[in-house]
């Protein structure tokens, strides 16, 4: 592509992407999201953690199209910048509709199968490509507060936050029993699993042994 045809179509997708809104805005699309069909392209749009994801889908796309058992990943056209505003430019891929559930669920777990046996490329850290933190539900506001540099550095931070979590429920929890005695009600028994639960399945996401 050449600079005169970048340019070009930068200026198509954020014009698309300002219709989209105006429409909603005027009331005449109620339908509004961040993902937009104009054909061959498939346009989102949002915030700069865009260019990981690019990144990121132009490594799994240059893996996907040297296996013929892969599964057809969309190719990343552009990724760019303008105002306040990341645009995200691929390919649109057309499906056709089946009716045949048991197909299309075997052809979603082979998919999936597929990108979880993708190698992590060399010097790749713990989240998105070309830097940035992790996502992840659970991190506050689903963002890591640092960069983790392998698994085992994740493993470390969560065991410091599981200890922190549960010295405050134990905190929490006395108080709350020596209130209820003092008071004449009856002791609650704390859930074995308290301060557990929140940390134990991150650890073990971390290690892998989710997968297996």
């Amino acid at each position: 592509m050449s600079s005169v045809e970048q340019a070009e179509l930068r200026a198509l997708v954020v014009e698309t992407c300002a219709r989209s809104v105006s429409a909603v805005l005027s009331g005449s699309d109620l339908n509004f999201s961040r993902c937009i069909i104009s054909k061959p392209y498939f346009i989102k749009w949002g915030d700069p953690p865009l260019h990981h994801a690019a990144a990121t889908q132009k490594y799994v796309y240059n893996q996907a199209i040297q296996d013929s058992e892969a599964p057809r990943i969309p190719r990343v056209y552009d990724c760019f910048d303008q105002d306040t505003i990341t645009y995200l430019v691929m390919e649109y891929i057309e499906t056709s509709p089946t009716r045949d559930a048991t197909y299309f669920h075997q052809q979603t777990a082979n998919a999936i199968d597929w990108l979880l046996r993708l190698p992590a490329p060399p010097g790749a850290g713990v989240g998105p490509l070309g830097g940035g933190y992790a996502s992840h539900p659970i991190f506050k506001e689903w963002t890591a507060p640092m960069r983790f540099s392998c698994n085992e550095a994740l493993e470390i931070f969560l065991n410091k936050v599981q200890f922190r979590f549960r010295t405050f429920y134990s905190i929490v929890y006395h108080r709350a029993l020596v209130s209820r005695v003092s008071s004449g009600q009856t002791p609650v028994e704390p859930h074995p699993d308290y301060g557990r639960a929140a940390c134990v399945y991150p650890v073990r996401h971390a290690r892998g042994k989710l997968h297996s």
